[in-house]
């Protein structure tokens, strides 16, 4: 018998049907009082459920309801049409497990009675009094589960599923937990309840259908505001409940593994099956771990920790969005990174496809870039060894394929030390790279095609050395610029380290070993050659270049070498890179220093016979470096040495009139008495007329006034030489006159006699001049008495008038002084001791009146001290 099952209820849980959750399903437990943790979980679900506010309420067609142990299970799905008149929300589908022998307390204490008295109205609850349920006797014994509407496999296997969503067993059932016609009995519940579900839908949410994600609470994080039961629901996955989207399996068809995530949520029902304290152990790390608890996140968790476990999966449907994943995941940490190595190894091994692949070994790439800075040592040998195997795995494959893996390589933005080794273990073990490079190389035919080579087969290095040195000396010596050969020039640098440089500079230096000044007159080899090892080697060019400019001073430093060549001279010059016009100014400075040094280290003797023989005209600088020397020789000579040395200072001032006052000065110094009759004798010649204007001077020393007194002597009348005589001795000092007195005994007896005559009457004066000094002496020093003692009695009288009487006699003696100087012409010493003398003492005289006896005393000291300081001075000064 059929009954139909009406009641006026709808559930609007927040949690299970919020606004971002577009399509739903919930699965709410039983409240019977002896299964406690059930009954906790029904009364937590009710007290999240928020009823909607209905203003229209209708019938909820209950589409089947089954028996399972003390419940009963009542279901059904409406689409929102059948509900609340302007919410929008899709279909709901509801499961209500009700204790059998509990009627409606049971049914309402499982839906939380609270929550039902919101919505509906007292007299308008359901009652299930009139609810008949069948009982098969004869199925009792073998699941326990009927159904008035289902066979009896498809009620067990929907009791398997339901008991499954709620998270007390395995959530996927596979063809290992039951008989083979089990599974297609469950297979075909599945796909009814699928159907039914999608029928019900409207058909513009039918393609949200996507699939089914259940929750095992006691794997996975949940908020502790969420309920605790488990749950599914269809649609896309929400971001913003993260935390219930876990596993997921196809709706609405078969049954089946779709993709590699289907195949892994099978295995690792297997794994929980078979090995369920590891998967709990690999549930539990990713529950204490840092990584966002979402389906994907958990699902390739487990494929890590397999890959670590070394837990066989199957790669069959691994695509490249899904390895494009395992790239993004083992960002996580560095154990994932390892791990990523080996899901790559695997695939390499069990995918030919993949092999083949460059999005696969692109995607490779991006990750050896993106962990340069922080793989460990040994896993980077890892890497590099296995992007090597997977690039020689592509020889052969197809034409290009392994270039294009290098292509990949190269604009990946690796670090190029890893780039660079990657690719030369590459060329090294790969025949057809080094066959290919091999034939690329035998027929370049220049320096850029060269460089090309080398860029794209620059590991190859070790196995075509000979050949690509080779080729450069080749293209260096056919190339016909410069910048060709500076070109190749450097590849060989940058490929061999300059060998190449080296070997043919160093022929080219046997060639370049002997190299005369006629060579490079005439010698073509020269000019090319030193060309080419300036090029080749800048360092020996430059050496080789010193020692042929030296070899061309050497010759240049000879006047005759340059007087023959001058026409080939300053062009060898400029080949050499030498100036001329400063090689010939350091050639002539050097001439001159040695001409210098010449005159420098020349006797008196060879001195002068240099000054007589320069023409000044031709040879001013050397004429007067000639006098400077002489110059110098007379301010360091203490006295002559012989008539040369005589001769050439003489010629000295003949030929440099100008002399300083000190050089004429030395000259005296020099000239002693007995060599005035050999400047007599010279003075004789008309050529040295000039000598005597020279030497002839205001002021000259003793020495000077002497010779030319003897010089006057010797040339003028007699009458004019003795009044030169006279004239000149009253200048002598008495020392003076003895040394003249001596000289001129020795010469012509006629000057001596004059002299003799002249002196002695010079001396007769001078004892006259002598007895009236005394006699004025005398005069003044009584006149000096006199005025002493008349200050001081007109100090008596008052001080004024010896102040007074001393002015009168300062006047006095400045007026006689002053009369002396214009008659005489001369101030008389005489007359200024005597005038001098009278002064002082009225000075003193009137200091006496004025300040008495002390301040004459003061007065006689200052003036002795003073008189002390003059007397040492003058002294000093005549000596």
């Amino acid at each position: 018998m059929k009954y139909e099952f009406n009641q006026y209820y709808y559930t609007a849980a927040p949690d299970l049907f919020n606004k971002s959750r577009k399509n739903g399903w919930g699965i709410f437990g039983s409240s019977t009082p002896d299964h406690n943790i059930e009954n906790e979980r029904a009364e937590q679900i009710s007290k999240d459920w928020v009823p909607m506010r209905l203003e229209e309420e209708k019938a909820f067609p209950i589409e089947y309801v089954m028996y399972y142990e003390d419940r009963y299970i009542a279901g059904g799905a409406t689409s929102c049409s059948t509900l609340i008149e302007g919410d929008n929300r899709p279909n709901t589908w509801t499961h209500v497990m009700v204790p059998e022998k509990r009627g409606e307390e049971s049914f309402l204490s499982c839906l939380s009675i609270s929550s039902f008295d919101k919505v509906q109205r007292k007299d308008q609850k359901i009652r299930l009094d009139k609810v008949m349920v069948p009982y098969d006797s004869e199925l009792e014994s073998r699941s326990g589960l009927k159904s008035w509407q289902e066979e009896c496999s498809d009620a067990y296997f929907l009791k398997m599923l339901l008991s499954g969503f709620s998270g007390s067993k395995r959530i996927l059932i596979t063809d290992r937990d039951l008989s083979e016609d089990d599974f297609e009995a469950y297979q075909l519940l599945a796909r009814k309840m699928m159907y039914h579900i999608y029928y019900m839908m409207p058909g513009c949410w039918r393609k949200e259908l996507n699939f089914i994600a259940p929750m095992m609470p006691k794997y996975f994080r949940l908020s502790s505001e969420k309920p605790k039961g488990a749950r599914f629901y269809f649609g896309p996955e929400d971001p913003q409940e993260q935390y219930d989207l876990v596993i997921s399996m196809q709706q609405g068809r078969e049954l089946e593994i779709r993709d590699f995530y289907d195949s892994m949520l099978t295995r690792m029902s297997e794994l929980l099956h078979e090995h369920n304290e590891l998967y709990e152990e690999i549930g539990e790390r990713f529950r204490k771990s840092n990584y966002a608890a979402n389906e994907k996140d958990y699902i390739w968790h487990f494929i890590f920790e397999m890959v670590e476990n070394e837990i066989p999966i199957d790669w069959s449907k691994f695509g490249l969005d899904e390895y494009q994943e395992a790239y993004n995941q083992a960002w996580m940490d560095e154990g994932r990174r390892n791990d990523f190595l080996k899901i790559t190894a695997v695939l390499l091994e069990t995918r030919e496809d993949i092999a083949a692949s460059s999005d696969f070994f692109s995607i490779y790439c991006r990750m050896m870039r993106a962990f340069s800075s922080e793989m460990n040592p040994e896993i980077w040998e890892k890497v590099i060894r296995q992007a090597v195997q997977w690039i020689m795995r592509t020889e052969g494959m197809k034409e290009n394929l392994l270039e294009q893996y290098l292509q990949i390589l190269s604009e990946a933005g690796i670090r190029s030390d890893i780039e660079t080794e990657i690719q030369g273990i590459v060329m090294q073990e790969s025949t057809q790279i080094q066959k290919k490079a091999g034939e690329i190389l035998e027929h370049l035919t220049t320096a850029e095609e060269m460089e090309l080579w080398w860029t794209a087969y620059s590991p190859l290095k070790e196995v075509f050395s000979e050949k690509i040195e080779q080729k450069l000396s080749d293209l260096l010596i056919h190339s016909k610029t410069i910048e060709q050969k500076e070109q190749v020039l450097d590849l060989d640098d940058q490929i061999f380290e300059g060998k190449v440089r080296s070997a043919l500079a160093s022929r080219l230096l046997k060639k370049l070993k002997i190299v005369t000044f006629q060579d490079m007159k005439q010698w073509q080899l020269w000019e090319t050659g030193k060309e080419e090892l300036k090029l080749l080697s800048p360092g020996e060019y430059q050496k080789k270049n010193q020692e042929w400019q030296k070899l061309f001073l050497d010759q240049v430093r000879d006047p005759a070498f340059r007087e023959e060549h001058q026409n080939d001279i300053r062009e060898i010059a400029l080949e050499l890179g030498t100036d001329w016009d400063k090689i010939q100014e350091e050639l002539e400075a050097e001439e001159k220093k040695r001409k210098q040094r010449e005159t420098r280290m020349a006797s008196d003797e060879e001195l002068l016979e240099q000054l007589l023989s320069i023409n000044y005209s031709q040879n001013q600088e050397q004429y007067h470096y000639v006098l400077d020397n002489i110059s110098s020789r007379i301010l360091k000579c203490e006295s002559l040495k012989d008539e040369v040395q005589f001769n050439l200072f003489c010629f000295y001032y003949i030929c440099y009139p100008d002399a300083s006052r000190e050089k004429k000065d030395k000259f005296w110094q020099l000239c002693t008495l007995e060599w005035f009759p050999k400047l007599e004798q010279l003075l004789q010649d008309p050529a040295a007329e000039i000598l005597k204007d020279v030497l002839d001077y205001e002021d000259m020393p003793f020495e000077g006034r002497l010779f030319f007194l003897y010089h006057s002597s010797m040339q003028d009348p007699l009458e004019d030489a003795k009044r030169a005589i006279r004239r000149q001795l009253k200048t002598f000092s008495p020392p003076e006159r003895e040394t003249a007195k001596y000289f001129f005994s020795q010469g012509d007896g006629q000057v001596r006699r004059i002299l003799i005559q002249e002196l002695n009457q010079s001396d007769k004066n001078q004892i006259t001049a002598n007895i009236q000094l005394i006699i004025k002496s005398a005069f003044w020093i009584a006149a000096a008495l006199l005025v002493y003692e008349g200050i001081g009695q007109l100090d008596k009288i008052h001080p004024i008038a010896a102040v007074a009487a001393w002015v009168v006699v300062l006047a006095g003696c400045l007026s006689k002084l002053l009369l002396s100087i214009k008659k005489k012409k001369e101030v008389v010493q005489d007359d200024m001791l005597l005038f001098g003398g009278l002064l002082w003492i009225s000075c003193g005289a009137v200091i006496r009146a004025l300040c008495g006896v002390i301040g004459t005393a003061v007065y006689l000291a200052v003036l002795l001290i003073v008189s002390l300081v003059v007397l040492l001075a003058s002294s000093r000064q005549n000596r």
